[in-house]
């Protein structure tokens, strides 16, 4: 698996809750479409489909061991200064 963006952080805790957030989003889906497809130039119901079929909102076993082996072969490459350790919320 392969991850191409992600909400990330250092920190250990934010002023917002990245997962209620998601969770949000993921109830409002039609008006999202609906707001943004014009500006996109793209269908409502294309881009509808784009965001619940195309996007992952989660990462599984397959995207975190993708992500696990990225971190190891930067740190290997001295890309990073070194891997650290990934917590999933």
């Amino acid at each position: 698996g392969f991850v191409f963006a992600m909400w990330m952080t250092r920190r250990e805790k934010l002023d917002i809750d990245l997962t209620a957030a998601r969770d949000e989003g993921l109830k409002h889906l039609e008006e999202i479409a609906a707001n943004y497809s014009p500006e996109l130039r793209m269908d409502k119901n294309e881009m509808l489909l784009y965001l619940s079929e195309n996007i992952s909102y989660s990462v599984d076993d397959s995207m975190g061991r993708g992500l696990e082996l990225y971190f190891e072969l930067a740190a290997a490459q001295k890309l990073i200064p070194a891997r650290r350790p990934l917590l999933f919320l």
